[in-house]
């Protein structure tokens, strides 16, 4: 009898003590499971903080702004009479200065070149720049940036029709050797390849990958590359206010967009003309407001009329103030220009001085 209460009692023991080896071991995976949530907890916690950071202080992401052309290089080559690198915040660029040539001096001209073009480009800002020197004007010619903000992929049933765009549009991508001044690479020591390589080519077609949002972009939104536009011309027309004479503007492509804002509110432009202007990548903007906002006399030379559609309509709307205003059609064949045919710098000064005999 005492032994099969002994056994018992063993039994009991042996099925109490499996019991609590059971409960300590959930109660240590318990709390192994605790601990390793809440570190999990905090990482994401810390990890959110830090991109939160990131996003509020750009300066945070080191992000530089991303040229078409390397400047050093271009400063070294250029054919200019003159260059000087102009200050923008923590940034600078190079700005490339004719001098004007003969007995007459007409006044200061800003030469803009288009998207992911250069200010020795060969296809037109090369050759305007110095025969507008030659008929006696100052001209500046400043390096733009590349506009890298954010923008949406177009709807692809889009795509074919900005494809055949990009073929009768601008033909960088092709002729990169000849566009660069002696052979200069047209690429950013700091710059990603991809970025400087197509940028001209899909400005055309406005036929754009999609660029997320990461921190490998300096400009965030459309509007604070307008901003950083608009800064960088009004120091350059700050710096041109001492020379006597007329101030136009010449802006090719894009730049006769990004130019609008800057033209209605600086008086010291006095006219604006513009070279197959079209809309920039991922700008689906209505021109009215822009247009409406304008005083001063323009003259826009129209080459493909399908690219300059939006900037078309809105002429034909009569929205300009001014009712000076000229769209010359087919003088720029397929957006070619060289340094023998002088018509389209001609046509450019006959018409500031026409405007000038208007106002007097």
């Amino acid at each position: 009898m005492t032994n099969q209460l002994t056994f018992n009692l063993q039994n009991r023991m042996n099925t109490f003590l499996q019991k609590m080896d059971s409960l300590i071991i959930l109660t240590l995976l318990a709390g192994i499971l605790l601990v390793s949530n809440s570190s999990y907890a905090f990482y994401q916690q810390s990890e959110q903080e830090t991109l939160s950071d990131t996003q509020n202080n750009p300066s945070n992401a080191n992000k530089k702004i991303e040229w078409p052309i390397n400047l050093q290089l271009l400063e070294q080559q250029s054919k200019a009479d003159d260059n000087f690198w102009l200050q923008l915040d923590e940034e600078k660029t190079l700005v490339l200065k004719y001098f004007a040539q003969g007995k007459k001096l007409r006044g200061n001209i800003l030469l803009l070149h288009t998207e992911g073009e250069n200010p020795q480009h060969v296809r037109i800002i090369d050759p305007l720049a110095r025969q507008l020197s030659r008929l006696g004007w100052q001209v500046w010619s400043p390096t733009l940036p590349l506009a890298d903000y954010p923008i949406k992929k177009p709807p692809l049933q889009n795509l074919d029709s900005n494809s055949q765009n990009a073929n009768s549009n601008t033909q960088t991508s092709g002729e990169e050797s000849e566009n660069l001044p002696n052979g200069a690479s047209s690429q950013n020591e700091n710059s990603p390849q991809t970025n400087t390589s197509q940028n001209s080519e899909q400005n055309a077609s406005n036929n754009q990958a999609f660029v997320g949002e990461s921190q490998d972009i300096y400009f965030k939104t459309i509007e604070s590359y307008q901003t950083f536009f608009t800064q960088l011309i009004s120091q350059i027309i700050g710096d041109a206010a001492g020379s006597p004479g007329q101030f136009a503007i010449v802006a090719n492509q894009t730049s006769a967009f990004w130019i609008l804002p800057t033209v209605a509110s600086d008086e010291r432009i006095d006219q604006l003309i513009m070279i197959a202007p079209q809309l920039p990548k991922g700008v689906n903007a209505e021109l009215e407001a822009l247009f409406q906002s304008q005083n001063g006399p323009v003259y826009t030379f129209i080459d493909d009329e399908s690219n300059s559609q939006e900037f078309i309509k809105a002429f034909q709307k009569q929205l300009w103030k001014s009712s000076y205003q000229r769209l010359n059609r087919g003088m720029i064949d397929n957006l070619k220009y060289n340094s023998e045919d002088v018509t389209v710098a001609k046509s450019i000064t006959g018409w500031i001085e026409s405007q000038l005999k208007t106002k007097n």
